[in-house]
């Protein structure tokens, strides 16, 4: 499945994975602790969506019945993980980390999902005027013939 998202163009490639620390002076995440990348990289996201339409004519007018299915491949990959390998300044050296959800998912694509939708498209009859080329704005540099709608 990887290799036909990838011709498809379908695929993301997955973002390095790096470790932060935390810093007690910022009271945040402000240490990379590795180089970009050093702790591998997440995994590839891909998905695909489908959308079909039924129309129905009644006399001048037109009922679409809309379908859109999310996510029919039902992926639910990380998008997120969690970097901080530390919560405390002085555990940024540790050999293991003290956050026992570092590089655990906290975010993933959604699950499948669908959406039924109803269009209706009424065609009304309007007068269209030409209008003719003396009449055209000025921002028209050639000759041409415009048509003008007029609002109800």
């Amino acid at each position: 499945m990887e290799t036909v998202a990838r011709r498809l163009g379908l695929r993301r490639s997955g973002t390095p994975v790096t470790r932060y620390g935390y810093s007690s002076a910022y009271k945040r995440y402000e240490f990379f602790l590795t180089s970009r990348g050093a702790e591998g990289r997440r995994r590839a996201n891909y998905d695909a969506d489908v959308h079909l339409g039924y129309p129905i004519a009644f006399g001048r007018s037109h009922l679409n019945i809309l379908l859109d299915v999310f996510n029919i491949l039902n992926t639910q990959r990380a998008v997120l993980l969690d970097e901080r390998y530390s919560f405390q300044e002085e555990d940024n050296g540790l050999p293991k980390s003290a956050n026992a959800t570092y590089l655990k998912p906290v975010v993933r694509t959604p699950a499948t999902s669908a959406r039924l939708g109803v269009r209706w498209n009424i065609l009304t009859a309007r007068k269209l005027e030409i209008i003719e080329d003396s009449e055209a704005p000025e921002f028209l540099s050639r000759p041409t013939r415009a048509v003008r709608v007029p609002c109800r």
